[in-house]
């Protein structure tokens, strides 16, 4: 999770296939990294963890992995026509 994450993301978008970024790992990071720094006062640009956060977001949802209980499952059900890579891609895209 280092770095801003745009160049990953733009690297995603562009069809290669990255290890470790899209996932809740990154997102968690990027998540703590960026509350604290902001909350710390840092002057650091936040715009780029908060697209890579967006992405991964959005990938999450276009995957279905939002799933704990009866009412996600079914929610989940409704999102199965993201089931080809265009689509998810499009829902990274969507969360930048």
């Amino acid at each position: 999770a280092k770095g801003s994450g745009i160049p990953e993301i733009k690297t995603l978008l562009n069809g290669v296939s990255v290890e470790g970024v899209i996932s809740e790992r990154t997102l968690a990071s990027k998540l703590v990294g960026i509350i604290c720094a902001v909350s710390g006062g840092l002057l650091c640009g936040k715009e780029g963890p908060m697209v890579h956060i967006g992405a991964i977001v959005g990938a999450i949802v276009a995957q279905g992995r939002l799933t704990v209980g009866r009412a996600a499952r079914r929610r989940a059900r409704a999102y199965s026509f993201l089931s080809c890579d265009a689509e998810k891609v499009d829902m990274v895209a969507v969360g930048c």
